[in-house]
């Protein structure tokens, strides 16, 4: 992981991605949140030169890893996520129709497409 950080350094992204794990840190203060700026950082390193984006499979801790180094790298990234593995709908005191359209308008706001 020291590699990682040092070889992060020299890349100009590396300000801003560690301005958002700031930022993420200020919410989540736990030792998971600083492993995965440390993934990011030593996925940065090892990516290969002409890779054009990063995808994460599963939406939490592989995505804030790719979110960071997509961050350091300048490229960027995708994630995809199960709605039946990750979220029971009915806990949130919607309709599942609802909260489908809720969480499609919110994934829109932020840039990204929800498909079914």
């Amino acid at each position: 992981m020291l590699s990682g950080l040092l070889a992060g350094l020299g890349r100009p992204g590396f300000w801003r991605a560690l301005r958002a794990f700031a930022a993420d840190l200020s919410r989540e203060f736990t030792r998971n949140r600083f492993r995965r700026f440390g993934q990011a950082l030593v996925l940065a390193r090892e990516w290969p030169d002409g890779g054009e984006w990063l995808h994460a499979h599963f939406i939490h801790t592989p995505a804030s890893a790719t979110r960071y180094a997509s961050l350091v790298l300048g490229i960027p990234w995708t994630c995809s996520a199960h709605c039946q593995g990750h979220l029971d709908l009915r806990r949130l005191g919607a309709p599942g129709k609802a909260c489908v359209g809720a969480l499609d308008r919110d994934l829109h706001r932020l840039g990204f497409c929800a498909s079914a």
